[in-house]
């Protein structure tokens, strides 16, 4: 079963409602008697960047949104892990495959949270906002090669995300681990060496060793 993670309104990198809606999913999917699951005793989840997402939230969530699928779980596989988006931003942020991922995902998350994000954003920012509303697609999103996405997008009085208190306040939800703690056995790959996927990894703080670090921080969560 594949859950419709991002939900009606393309909540595009909202973790919690990612987790929800699998844990919803699974929910109406042994529920329903057209899917034969009804007698399900056992359940596995596995997923990949944004399916990643919703896979880490939904261990996550499981114990207190959904007890009674949570205690049908008996393992999450995930790879690709998003632990801190934010963080994550500034690591694909100039990047020629990547940084449409920043404006992809200042939309879905002012969506999911109910937060107007556009009277920060510069008429560069407004235009890409306008474009993306309706359909977040990654490669709409892509800037000229080079610039930084984070800069143009904004007004130049807010140089960089961290700048906006709404915008700290709202990602700070989303970072993995502060939602609960999973109580299922965690799977967690994480590779090195973005830069072959136009990521430079020659930032400060992130770059070729920061995959084993997001995956030594989700492994934490398991030994809770």
């Amino acid at each position: 079963m594949i859950a419709d993670t991002e939900g009606e309104n393309a909540d595009f990198a909202a973790g919690p409602e990612y987790g929800m809606n699998t844990l919803d999913s699974l929910r109406a999917a042994l529920s329903s008697s057209a899917t034969g699951l009804a007698s399900a005793k056992k359940i596995g989840l596995i997923g990949y960047s944004g399916g990643a997402i919703a896979t880490e939230w939904a261990a996550e969530l499981a114990p207190t949104y959904a007890p009674t699928i949570n205690s049908k779980l008996v393992g999450a596989a995930m790879g690709g892990v998003l632990v801190d988006p934010a963080h994550n931003l500034h690591y694909v942020e100039g990047s020629l495959s990547w940084a449409g991922v920043m404006p992809m995902a200042i939309i879905g998350v002012s969506r999911a949270f109910h937060i107007d994000l556009t009277p920060y954003l510069s008429e560069y920012g407004k235009g890409v906002y306008a474009k993306l509303e309706k359909s977040l697609d990654r490669q709409r999103a892509r800037p000229v090669p080079g610039p930084h996405l984070g800069a143009q997008l904004a007004k130049p009085e807010y140089p960089t995300p961290e700048s906006i208190p709404v915008y700290v306040k709202t990602v700070n939800h989303l970072i993995m681990g502060t939602g609960g703690t999973p109580t299922t056995p965690l799977e967690i790959a994480q590779g090195a060496l973005g830069e072959l996927e136009a990521d430079g990894g020659n930032k400060p703080g992130i770059g070729e060793g920061d995959g084993v670090m997001i995956a030594a921080d989700v492994r934490s969560l398991a030994r809770q």
